[in-house]
């Protein structure tokens, strides 16, 4: 990629939860956009990767809304887009994404852990829509993924 884009500059280890933004780039705050964004977070975070033209996401995830809201969210929070081809999504039952650092070939896979699509129904029912995602994203990872980190590449 042409490290002259003016995008490839963005200074920030990850990029930041704006609410209003994500809602005006997806169309509404559900509870499937906070979890991709939940799980983009935490994947930049734990590979203090650089966003936008760093990272590869690859998505696996029923590829109908709600659920495939979350590339949305993905997409949001990583930088990595369809467009730029550092961001593809296939079809399967369980959702996860494996999020790699390009520059090590570090990696970050995260699995949804069974009862959270569930959870995700209840609290819409409870809370709405925007409350439900507020109140999934403070949720701990470790309440709603299976985590497992890749190790670099060896040079």
């Amino acid at each position: 990629m042409n490290e002259g884009w003016r995008a490839s500059l963005y200074k920030k280890s990850a990029l930041e939860p704006d609410w209003e933004e994500a809602r005006r780039f997806h169309g509404h705050l559900g509870p499937w956009l906070a979890l991709g964004m939940k799980m983009g977070e935490e994947a930049m975070r734990m590979l203090k990767a650089r966003p936008h033209f760093g990272v590869t996401v690859r998505v696996t995830c029923r590829l109908a809304p709600p659920v495939s809201c979350l590339i949305d969210g993905l997409q949001w929070m990583t930088g990595a887009t369809y467009g730029k081809r550092n961001l593809s999504a296939e079809e399967g039952d369980t959702p996860s994404v494996l999020v790699t650092r390009d520059e090590t070939g570090e990696s970050v896979r995260m699995t949804l852990r069974p009862g959270v699509p569930d959870a995700i129904g209840r609290l819409l029912a409870e809370m709405g829509d925007e409350a439900a995602s507020h109140h999934l994203y403070r949720m701990s990872t470790s309440e709603l993924f299976e985590i497992a980190k890749g190790r670099p590449r060896s040079e």
